[in-house]
């Protein structure tokens, strides 16, 4: 970087610097082919063309991801029930008490938001932040007397 600054304070500028301070319509593809190759060029390509297609290729991809992640909270809640030693550990080490709050908690806002399941469902949801505030997450504890006092995935009960 001091390289460059000297550089350019004797008046010499690079052509990544120069294609860096064009306009994005003149910008050459050169920059994505030294960082990312070919295809990141076609990616950019394919966004410039067609915004539309673009947009909701994007949200396939970000859907996909939002279901694998759900799927790897679910694996975290569950306990193993084949190596008693193993679930004794995860239920009373701090670590793992905390891994599995904040799995139950991103599964409860998933379940109530329908981010990454197939659809909401306030019953779940409610559950999973009972499950998260159980295991003395704080914002699940919260979010669990809400949804008592609203009546979202449960009755309304003022006094829970």
């Amino acid at each position: 970087e001091r390289q460059v600054r000297r550089r350019t304070a004797r008046g010499y500028i690079s052509p990544a610097n120069r294609a860096m301070e064009a306009e994005p319509e003149e910008r050459p593809c050169r920059f994505y082919e030294e960082t990312n190759g070919e295809l990141m060029r076609k990616v950019f390509e394919f966004k410039k063309r067609s915004p539309e297609v673009f947009r909701e290729w994007d949200k396939y991809l970000e859907d996909n991801a939002a279901y694998f992640k759900v799927e790897e909270w679910k694996e975290l809640i569950v306990l193993p029930e084949d190596d008693e030693a193993q679930a004794f550990h995860r239920e009373n080490n701090e670590k793992w008490r905390f891994i599995r709050s904040v799995a139950h908690y991103d599964l409860a806002l998933c379940y109530d938001s329908g981010y990454g399941v197939d659809k909401i469902d306030l019953e779940e949801a409610f559950s999973h932040f009972c499950a998260a505030g159980n295991l003395d997450h704080a914002e699940a504890a919260c979010c669990a007397g809400a949804c008592c006092m609203e009546g979202r995935g449960t009755a309304v009960d003022e006094a829970k």
